[in-house]
């Protein structure tokens, strides 16, 4: 059986982006520092709630923690596991009636995180998936520089090959009957290319996202026609080629594709359509040996095409 190894863009988030943008911060200086702050043993709990027999709401913990196999001046290679409890129905043949019972369950993720071009590599499990994975990581990430006395904050969001307007587009047209569509801004981890465009040709929307001390900006269209929303409208259409607009270097695919921006709609039907799961970069492999490799080998390869994607905008 095969594996599926997919990967994540981790970016800057905080306020230091902008730092970043004028030059009064190098941001290979803030990932030396991540590297640095990430450790083996790294741990992390999340808590949740489930109901019990007596229809009583409880609360308990999942336990998360990192094994570190490799740590080099580059790369942190090694198995996030996430420790939890799988609850279970059994008939009580005394009583007759269904009680809830709980087993430990440890499932684990092996990752490979190209930290200067800002990458992981990480595989699935059933019961430890990509968007669990990709908040966990993020939140360990932002845990160890904490503890270092950092303030800066990251995201993680999944890797995708990117839309242009014109797909982004069409993909809403087959959506029957949209009725809510969100778009999702935040501001992009300037490579060099980046930086020299943002000297030259200024910040765009980045500017405004500058000034208003901005994070994350959030676009949220609803209806409740049963026609749906009017792709058409002005209003729309305005909002879609934002997502073109976030600065002249970048379009909406390198948007879209490094989680800078993202498009998700909501049909009549519920089912929820995103840039962020289109076209996921992934490769497969037929043993876990292969693992790193094939990380360095996609990294590698996606690296070059941004760059002379850069390049020609």
């Amino acid at each position: 059986m095969g594996i599926t190894v997919y990967f994540g863009k981790v970016n800057l988030k905080s306020e230091h982006i902008y730092d970043v943008y004028s030059g009064k911060i190098n941001i290979r200086d803030l990932l030396i520092n991540t590297l640095i702050s990430f450790y083996d043993g790294l741990e992390l709990q999340e808590e949740y709630s489930y109901i019990g027999n007596d229809g009583e709401v409880y609360s308990d913990v999942i336990d998360y923690h990192v094994s570190l196999k490799e740590k080099t001046d580059t790369y942190l290679y090694g198995t996030l596991y996430k420790k939890s409890k799988l609850y279970y129905k059994e008939l009580n043949s005394a009583t007759n009636e269904l009680e809830t019972k709980a087993v430990s369950n440890t499932d684990g993720i092996i990752f490979y995180f190209d930290v200067f071009n800002e990458i992981v590599g990480y595989n699935t499990t059933k019961r430890f998936g990509h968007k669990k994975f990709l908040d966990i990581f993020a939140k360990l990430i932002n845990k160890c520089v904490t503890e270092k006395g950092y303030d800066y904050e990251f995201s993680v969001n999944r890797y995708v090959n990117g839309l242009n307007i014109s797909e982004i587009e069409d993909e809403l047209r087959k959506i029957k009957s949209i009725q809510k569509l969100t778009f999702s801004f935040q501001p992009a981890n300037p490579n060099e290319s980046i930086l020299k465009s943002i000297e030259k040709n200024g910040k765009g929307q980045l500017q405004e996202f500058e000034d208003a001390n901005l994070s994350t900006k959030s676009v949220i269209l609803t209806s409740s026609n049963k026609l749906g929303l009017n792709i058409n409208a002005q209003i729309i259409q305005e909002q879609i080629a934002s997502v073109d607009n976030l600065q002249k270097s970048i379009s909406s695919r390198i948007a879209t594709q490094n989680g800078y921006v993202k498009v998700e709609a909501v049909g009549r039907d519920g089912v929820v359509h995103s840039t962020a799961d289109k076209a996921p970069v992934k490769k497969s492999i037929n043993r876990i040996v292969e693992f790193k490799s094939a990380c360095e080998e996609i990294i590698k390869r996606r690296i070059a095409t941004s760059i002379s994607e850069n390049e020609k905008e």
